[in-house]
């Protein structure tokens, strides 16, 4: 009985270390600590906002509002996919919906969100024939987005309900924008 006293205080000090102890030809198991996965940003936790998101998040829910759509809302992660495509379009200097042969579906799901249905829309500044450039105020692309089928079809997608914007520029000051938007599989929009 000693001895198994003894075992059992050796065990519980080496506890943390000791994985497995054999005693008797009995196996005696020490409990090992279990480890916590990192939680998932969700939705419910603070999202920093620039003043550029918001311009752009509130111009297009304006909209949506008047045609009494839903609103939507700001997603971090479609955020970040919007901002790699706005840097891709200012460094090669032209906006593309495949930067690096990779499509929106692509690269919305390798950025880790799960979702069911996606889109992209691209704009960049307004420049006349001697290149000088208009810049877009952060209103404007959404304006020009609602004069083309295709992109008001994003802008007023009733199947949507997230969406991520960024704007990048050239180094002649030339702006690209980009919206991404998505309607995630499950809240929060992560795998």
């Amino acid at each position: 009985m000693k001895t198994l006293v003894l075992i059992l205080a050796l065990l519980l000090a080496h506890r943390a270390s000791a994985q497995v102890l054999i005693v008797s030809n009995a196996r005696i198991e020490a409990p090992v600590p279990k480890q916590v996965e990192k939680p998932r940003p969700t939705f419910k936790q603070p999202v920093p906002r620039s003043s550029l998101e918001i311009t752009l998040l509130d111009a297009h829910n304006r909209v949506r509002a008047s045609r009494g759509l839903h609103p939507y809302r700001l997603n971090p992660t479609l955020t970040h996919v919007a901002d790699d495509c706005a840097r891709f379009a200012a460094s090669v200097g032209s906006f593309t919906h495949t930067p690096w042969g990779r499509s929106i579906g692509q690269r919305v799901a390798s950025a880790g969100y799960s979702f069911a249905t996606c889109g992209e829309n691209g704009a960049g500044d307004w420049t006349d024939s001697s290149g000088r450039i208009y810049p877009n105020m952060p209103n404007d692309p959404v304006s020009g987005w609602l004069q083309s089928p295709g992109h008001a079809r994003e802008v007023l997608s009733r199947e949507h309900t997230e969406a991520g914007f960024a704007m990048r520029r050239q180094p002649n000051g030339y702006r690209w924008y980009v919206a991404v938007y998505a309607r995630p599989t499950r809240p929060g929009g992560y795998l």
